[in-house]
């Protein structure tokens, strides 16, 4: 059981580490301003998302089964709850996997805030540019009688909406 839980936890590793690349062309996307390049990479990591979803569920029921194997209460079914189950060379293998997890989540969340961060710039762009192509009603034109005028039918020169 313990090599099943291994090999769940390098799948699990593996998926990340594709989630890691699909963001950083993401970077690459959004910075080149590919939308369809984007859309494709959301919909992959929906993809990812629901591996791992499957994998961690995995993971859970391994680790508890072998607590309960060892009349341990599965509490959350962490992987520390199960270092008193494991040997010197099962500790190191699974501590190791446990820093390359943890390293590349890390820089997966790093990954994910920069990219969080070009959106935002991206939309704050283009509310910007919308703003400065609105019309500006505070002008107002008048009639040879000192009165104003009414715009006719509610519009301006430019259309803002079309």
């Amino acid at each position: 059981m313990k090599d099943n839980l291994y090999t769940i936890l390098q799948a699990q590793l593996s998926v990340h580490e594709e989630l890691l690349t699909a963001a950083e062309e993401k970077t690459a996307a959004v910075q080149q301003n590919d939308t369809k390049a984007l859309d494709d990479l959301v919909r992959q990591e929906a993809g990812f998302a629901a591996r791992l979803s499957k994998l961690e569920a995995a993971r859970r029921t391994l680790t508890a089964g072998l607590l309960r194997a060892e009349n341990l209460p599965p509490k959350q079914a962490t992987l520390s709850d199960l270092a008193p189950l494991l040997t010197e060379d099962e500790k190191e293998a699974f501590g190791a996997m446990r820093t390359k997890l943890i390293d590349v989540v890390d820089r997966l969340q790093a990954q994910n805030d920069l990219n969080r961060q070009l959106l935002e710039d991206s939309l704050r762009f283009v509310s910007v540019s919308l703003d400065t192509m609105k019309p500006n009603r505070q002008f107002s034109s008048y009639s040879g009688s000192g009165r104003e005028e009414e715009e006719q039918n509610g519009r301006s020169l430019f259309d803002s909406k079309a």
